[in-house]
């Protein structure tokens, strides 16, 4: 449904009027738990096709009666750029959702803000896409076990394709970066996954020369479909191999997916293990990184990726478990290794809820019969 009709929008920042959520209790339920919404822009042809054109598009939510004061940005969809393409081959269009948690029956306000690059002709459309209720069960953090991959590469870039499965929120890729023998310089790396970037959680520098990387990158909330990760150094000249290992999770806290990471980076060990506490629902992710050896993965780790070259490449391995409260994240070699060592929580999401109303129409048009108050288009 249509929020702003088109309209000429000057360069800079705009938001849309606010628009009432009606949160009402089922039958069998005592209070509202979430609510889903999305909204996108609707740009001319030429606008969607010009990378000149910028925009930042975000949901704002008010607690306030009226819809009027109070807000606050719930998410972003971070910067778009006209001439991307969608996984369709057509253009990609600038949108983002939300889920607000314990809205308890109140009504709540949104409205959509957005900035952009330079005057183009937009219209704001919205749907409410859902509302779930408080018959909650436990959620865990799950592995998506069909998106396992493993990629190598020499040089400065490695391109591995991912497959995320419905439900997937979470995106682990773990990369062993190797500068080919030249001491204590190895560049961070960088990736994108369906050339969003992502996120570097931990990393450490290793080798008896301190020239091998072993980093954790995430992704929260991927596309969901089959998407290349591409992985560069930030200083091309400073890599020779890249390696990775990459698994998906369900399950996870969207606002904190994360506990405090520790890393090791021993020389000359037959062995490294690093204890995590682990919360209730929740799942430790370890890789490690290292050369010319069999791996083995023990403590309470179960092994899920393993890309072992032996001495013709680095090699990386990625493992999990939920085996107890502390976990032991260990990995193990015949003779003595170098290894680069990381460990870290994966935060369960709050418990779940059971979705009442999934067909967007009804709550379509609910959305676009509540009430209207004025808001700060520009």
């Amino acid at each position: 449904m249509q929020i702003e009709p088109r309209r000429r929008y000057t360069a800079g920042e705009h938001t849309t009027t606010a628009i009432a959520i009606p949160v009402r209790p089922a039958e069998d339920a005592t209070w509202i738990y979430s609510v889903k919404a999305a909204a996108w822009l609707g740009l001319d042809a030429a606008d969607l096709a010009d990378t000149s054109l910028v925009i930042d598009l975000w949901i704002e939510v008010s607690d306030d009666p009226a819809g009027l004061v109070g807000w606050r940005r719930v998410v972003t969809c971070g910067s778009w750029r006209g001439g991307r393409l969608n996984r369709a081959g057509g253009p990609r269009v600038p949108r983002v959702g939300v889920s607000a948690a314990a809205w308890k029956n109140t009504l709540r306000f949104a409205r959509v803000g957005w900035q952009q690059s330079r005057t183009a002709f937009a219209s704001v459309q919205g749907e409410l896409t859902n509302i779930t209720y408080d018959k909650r069960t436990a959620r865990s953090v799950a592995i998506d076990s069909g998106s396992a991959a493993q990629g190598e590469a020499a040089g400065d870039t490695l391109t591995v394709s991912v497959v995320t499965a419905a439900g997937t929120d979470l995106l682990v890729i773990g990369v062993e970066n190797y500068r080919g023998g030249l001491a204590d310089v190895v560049s961070a790396v960088s990736a994108t996954h369906n050339l969003d970037a992502t996120t570097s959680l931990a990393t450490t520098q290793h080798g008896a020369s301190n020239d091998e990387r072993s980093t954790i990158l995430r992704r929260v909330a991927p596309d969901i479909g089959t998407f290349d990760v591409v992985i560069t150094p930030v200083d091309p000249a400073d890599s020779t191999e890249l390696t990775a290992a990459i698994l998906a999770f369900s399950g996870v806290d969207q606002t904190t997916p994360f506990g405090t990471a520790q890393t090791a980076a021993p020389d000359g060990v037959t062995s490294t293990t690093l204890t995590i506490v682990r919360g209730a629902d929740d799942m430790v992710v370890s890789i490690c990184g290292w050369y010319d050896q069999t791996v083995t993965v023990g403590g309470d780790l179960t092994q899920r990726v393993l890309n072992d070259n032996g001495a013709s490449f680095q090699s990386i391995v990625l493992g999990t478990s939920v085996v107890d409260a502390s976990i032991a994240s260990t990995y193990s070699w015949a003779a003595s290794e170098n290894p680069g060592h990381i460990a870290v929580n994966i935060n369960a999401a709050a418990g779940g809820a059971v979705i009442k109303n999934t067909h967007p129409w009804p709550l379509g048009m609910e959305l676009g019969m509540g009430l209207r108050m004025p808001g700060s288009s520009g």
